[in-house]
Order: C-alpha cells, then sequence, then structure tokens
C-alpha cells in the first residue's frame, strides 16, 4: 500500500470514527466512482489504465471547476461501478455498507468534503443526491425483469430432448 492510499484510509478511518453510519467499502466505491465518472465524462485517457487508483492529478481535477461532477453524474457512476463490479450482489452489498438510498451517498459525499477528501462548488449540497437513484430499479429490475427462476430453468430443460425438443412429443 502506497502512502497515498495509506492516507485516504486513514482519513476515512477518521471519518468512520465521527460517523459510523456507513462502512469503509462505500467510501471506496464513492472514490472509485468519482474517478470512473471524470474519465468518462472528461475522456481522460490517460487515467484509462489506473482503474480504482487515487491519482494526485485526478484529485487535483476533481477541484478545478471545469472538471466539477454533479450528484446526478455522480450517481450514475456510482450505479455503473457497483453494477460492474459487483452485479446482482451490489444491493445487497451497499445495504451492509449501510447504504439503501441516494441521499446516503451524498452523506458519504460531504462527510468525504468535511475531511479534505473532495472538492465541492457553493451550488453542490447533500440535498443534490435526494430522490436521485432509485435503488431497486438500478440495482434489482436488471436481474430480475424478463430472468427466470433457476428452478424454472431446470424443469423446462428436465423436460427436453437432447435436440431441445419436448419429451412429450
Amino acid at each position: 500500500m502506497d502512502s497515498e492510499e495509506e492516507s485516504f484510509s486513514d482519513a476515512i478511518a477518521k471519518i468512520i470514527e465521527q460517523d459510523d453510519r456507513y462502512e469503509f467499502g462505500a467510501y471506496v466505491l464513492v472514490r472509485m466512482s468519482l474517478d470512473y465518472t471524470v474519465r468518462r465524462l472528461f475522456k481522460r485517457k490517460e487515467y484509462d489504465d489506473k482503474p480504482g487508483r487515487f491519482d494526485k492529478d485526478l484529485e487535483d481535477m476533481w477541484v478545478a471547476e471545469r472538471y466539477h461532477v454533479s450528484g446526478a453524474q455522480l450517481l450514475e457512476g456510482i450505479g455503473d461501478v457497483a453494477l460492474g463490479q459487483f452485479g446482482p450482489m451490489a444491493h445487497a452489498l451497499l445495504g451492509r455498507w449501510g447504504v439503501t438510498e441516494s441521499k446516503h451517498f451524498g452523506d458519504i459525499v460531504f462527510n468525504m468534503v468535511e475531511a479534505g477528501l473532495l472538492g465541492k462548488t457553493e451550488r453542490d449540497s447533500p440535498s443534490d443526491f435526494h430522490d436521485m437513484l432509485d435503488f431497486n430499479k438500478v440495482f434489482v429490475v436488471p436481474y430480475t425483469k424478463d430472468t427466470p427462476c433457476p428452478l424454472e430453468v431446470i424443469e423446462d430443460c428436465s423436460s427436453k430432448n437432447a435436440e431441445g425438443e419436448d419429451e412429450d412429443t
């Protein structure tokens, strides 16, 4: 672990000492999602080969107004990263970390702002994250909509012969 990662870890540990509503993993997810969102929005290809890295230049970009990321943009990035990293387990894992609605990400972001890990503009507010991400729609529906129950698949498959035809025909 390099000193930059240690300082991030130490800062998050201090945040959690003061506000233990959210687990460490939720803070890491927000940071990874911010990095991802900045790269996606601003086409920063020089960072594409460093997924999840906490680059000093990227921190400087966050502070710079021209690289500002809105709450809605960050939430979209969080959805992408969480689904990409954790797939159908994202919803359950977020719940385990204490994050059950989008406003919780606002709490996490502003805890990180207060700790000096992230910057903000005068226009930014925790309310930017309220009711902006439907957890069921983003983290549950993609894995249930039009997806048959595994038991239905097994029963359906067991009634077919090797050519995929019903055995009764």
